[in-house]
């Protein structure tokens, strides 16, 4: 049950309100070739709480609100850049609401930065620079940040698809984690 305070006539929901990291991990494999599709936040079913911390499918708690500022792509940190490069050339993600309702589709290359693709590491290949991923905390110009906040509420239906297309087989698996930062507004609740 909600804690509701009363003061001066009045009644006062309270809430616990602190940052807030949604993640959940999808493998794209060895025998994925053509156009990849990767749904994102959808099953915490047969998920360690390393690869997910989605407690409910699609969806977060009854009575939460998460404001999602930022959104950060994160490649496992053995993966090769061969491989990376291929996933991410031509790659886009979809944020949808209600299984329906795209929200914003945008090339997933714009989101691999702090700690994600485009972290502090470089290494070389045929004679070029690379940036590549980093497990190495981000400065605070190198997170992409939302030009609003989207606004998530327990109960409401929510997915992020990735969408790639490769040409050719991977050399390896790899796991790539979607992480949505932001403002968790959840009800304090009494016992």
């Amino acid at each position: 049950m909600a804690v509701k305070i009363r003061a001066a006539g009045k009644e006062y929901k309270l809430s616990d309100v602190g940052p807030y990291f949604l993640y959940d991990k999808e493998t794209i494999t060895t025998s994925d070739t053509g156009t990849v599709s990767k749904v994102y936040f959808q099953s915490p079913e047969g998920k360690s709480e390393l690869d997910t911390n989605l407690q409910q499918f699609s969806t977060i708690p009854l009575g939460w609100v998460f404001e999602v500022s930022e959104l950060r792509i994160i490649p496992e940190p053995d993966a090769s850049y061969s491989d990376l490069q291929q996933i991410f050339k031509k790659a886009i993600v979809i944020y949808k609401k209600q299984g329906v309702q795209d929200v914003f589709l945008c090339p997933a290359i714009l989101f691999n930065a702090g700690c994600g693709l485009m972290g502090g590491i470089s290494t070389t290949e045929s004679g070029k620079t690379y940036a590549i991923h980093s497990l190495g905390l981000p400065s605070a110009g190198a997170a992409f940040r939302f030009p609003m906040r989207y606004l998530i509420r327990g109960g409401e239906t929510f997915n992020f698809e990735f969408r790639c297309y490769l040409s050719s087989a991977i050399s390896a698996s790899i796991g790539i984690w979607m992480v949505l930062v932001g403002i968790l507004k959840k009800p304090v609740t009494s016992s």
